[in-house]
């Protein structure tokens, strides 16, 4: 099964590993839209995402984004810059109000000797992200955009609540931009996509928010669940 929205699927969260790491780790509260790391600066350490979401993208010379991963609670950030002691070649940016646990270069060594329960959710993180990025390549080469785009609306849907008994709400309200951003399509790539699926009935617009339609749903779980 493809996930090419790169990259929502969480690692699911650890209390207890959070509660080891807040004993090491300073608390870092940050609004929505900051940007918190720049390519080609030093991270000093390690960012664990207790909740909210961040976004990790590359900017071209024209100023072009590239979105490469949107990462939400339980998942760490900054594993390479702690292990190689090398600057980061992404940006950062939050997209709503987050709360980070950064833990120092220094700190972080020290727990992956002495703690095995963070040592092996180190390793995890790293296996999810090259996992991640092996099926985001596949992705890339051997779909079109608007069955990427499809693909994003799956993974992006909130099954936990129906709206009038048919429709799926999204996790995160995107714009037209940032799907754009995402799939690396122009905004009216999107904008023609998005009228295209109203028209199909696999998605309606309430209030500038997008909903998916429960069967067309399914449908597209049972065709990704064969490839």
């Amino acid at each position: 099964m493809i996930n090419v929205f790169t990259i929502t699927s969480p690692v699911q969260s650890n209390p207890e590993l959070e509660s080891v790491l807040r004993k090491q780790a300073s608390v870092l509260t940050i609004p929505a839209r900051k940007v918190i790391l720049e390519a080609e600066t030093t991270a000093r350490g390690v960012y664990y995402i207790s909740s909210g979401r961040t976004r990790h993208y590359l900017l071209g010379a024209d100023g072009m984004e590239k979105v490469i991963m949107v990462l939400t609670a339980g998942w760490f950030f900054g594993e390479t810059a702690g292990f190689l002691d090398v600057q980061t070649h992404l940006y950062v940016m939050t997209e709503e109000l987050t709360e980070l646990l950064f833990i120092p270069t220094t700190k972080f060594r020290a727990l992956l000797r002495q703690n095995p329960s963070f040592n092996e959710a180190i390793m995890a993180s790293f296996a999810y992200k090259n996992q991640l990025m092996c099926r985001e390549i596949e992705s890339q080469v051997f779909y079109t955009s608007r069955e990427r785009l499809l693909q994003l609306l799956y993974f992006s849907a909130d099954t936990t609540l129906a709206v009038d008994g048919n429709w799926y709400f999204l996790k995160h309200n995107y714009t037209q931009h940032e799907l754009g951003t995402i799939l690396g399509v122009s905004r009216v790539t999107i904008s023609k996509f998005v009228n295209e699926f109203c028209n199909d009935g696999i998605i309606r617009v309430v209030n500038r928010r997008m909903q998916i339609n429960i069967r067309h749903y399914d449908s597209l779980g049972r065709q990704m669940s064969v490839r």
